[in-house]
């Protein structure tokens, strides 16, 4: 080959960004380099497998393929029991309505006006499902309709904090990582439901389990839907935190501590307990159930769609399942897969922009700024 250098083994000659295979022929025409079509794909590629893995070895469920079973979620009550899966949305009604019942959240009364009566819709949300990908049950939540509710009126304030995603993963690095601290990931059962309302709220019925059509339900305790019901929640369990000996960390929203020996995160209603030993982690959830309905989910496997995986020494965070479900989302879209990003310095302009209606209408289709935004999220496991 004499003094030629292949395009692979080069050393760069400039600043250039190649973004086709006439472009890289033409570059090693100009420099006398040896040109290699075969090492570059610059094609649209429509294949994508379902097998997620990662770059360690530790853990079985590192390398997993994931499969879902195809179960429609209904937009309302009557889609529901029309559904194959009658039973298993009625049966996740009644339950939801019984822990309703059992917190005496609403007290069944007459209303001559009903212009301010909310109404209420089931929302059947969610199917949940173990670290297996494997359905556990079905559930469905009713939801109070807020359209009609008034600032100053029914509600005020609306804003309730969270533990920042950050704070989670520094508490895992200091407390799991480097002081081999324990953890258990809890779970407050309809959480909204142990706040006390202020404001007094009248609701419909809900559909398919309406007693006397005349009476209405005067809530007495924060409803999903309602504009202050996650600010109540917080107030609440903050309240009961304190109750209990939890001590809040002054710089860090939702954060606690108890007797130095234990750190409790909180995230609506996701408790994350970091604990030095195993008897502290039980004594601090002997605490919490006398309070709350908790359920305990084992040590932290999956929070926010994000997975911790763990092995003797290290800890490992990672959205695998969200890349794939996210792929598999945009896969009909045929994005062109390429490892160049865009060039520094490139000015977009108007130019650039759809230049007729038909041209406007095919860019409508794309949708870019939720791709964006969803790439964006998948970073916050790394």
């Amino acid at each position: 080959m004499g003094n030629e250098q292949t395009f692979s083994t080069m050393r760069k000659v400039k600043k250039q960004r190649l973004r086709s295979l006439k472009e890289v022929k033409d570059y090693c025409s100009e420099n006398k380099l040896k040109f290699q079509p075969d090492i570059f794909n610059f094609k649209a590629t429509d294949t994508y497998s379902g097998t997620v893995s990662g770059n360690y070895e530790s853990s079985s469920s590192m390398s997993s393929e994931w499969r879902y079973e195809n179960i429609v979620i209904h937009k309302n009550y009557h889609q529901a029991i029309k559904s194959r899966y009658k039973d298993k949305w009625l049966e996740a009604m009644q339950d939801e309505l019984q822990t309703m019942k059992d917190r005496k959240d609403w007290k069944l009364q007459d209303l001559t006006d009903k212009s301010k009566v909310l109404g209420c819709c089931w929302v059947f949300f969610s199917i949940k499902r173990d670290d297996k990908n494997k359905i556990k049950h079905f559930k469905a939540r009713l939801v109070a309709q807020s359209l009609k509710q008034r600032k100053g009126e029914s509600f005020d304030e609306v804003y309730s904090p969270v533990v920042n995603f950050g704070i989670i993963r520094i508490f895992f690095a200091m407390l799991v990582c480097l002081n081999k601290w324990l953890h258990l990931h809890c779970d407050v059962k309809c959480a909204y439901l142990y706040a006390p309302l202020k404001e007094q709220i009248f609701m419909k019925q809900p559909p398919g389990f309406e007693q006397n059509p005349k009476l209405v339900y005067r809530l007495q305790k924060a409803l999903y839907g309602l504009h202050q019901s996650g600010r109540a929640w917080y107030f609440e369990i903050h309240k009961i935190l304190g109750e209990l000996g939890f001590k809040k960390f002054n710089w860090c929203n939702c954060s606690y501590i108890f007797n130095k020996y234990v750190v409790l995160l909180l995230y609506v209603d996701d408790i994350i307990l970091f604990g030095n030993t195993e008897s502290w982690i039980h004594k601090a959830v002997a605490l919490l159930k006398r309070k709350f309905d908790l359920k305990i989910l084992g040590k932290t496997n999956k929070l926010l769609s994000v997975e911790f995986l763990e092995d003797n020494r290290n800890l490992y965070i990672q959205q695998s399942e969200y890349i794939s479900k996210l792929c598999k989302s945009y896969k009909k879209y045929k994005f062109p897969v390429s490892s160049l990003p865009i060039s520094k310095g490139v000015i977009f302009s108007k130019t650039q922009c759809p230049q007729n209606n038909s041209e406007l209408e095919e860019m409508c289709k794309i949708p870019y700024r939720s791709l964006v935004v969803s790439s964006y999220r998948s970073l916050v496991g790394k």
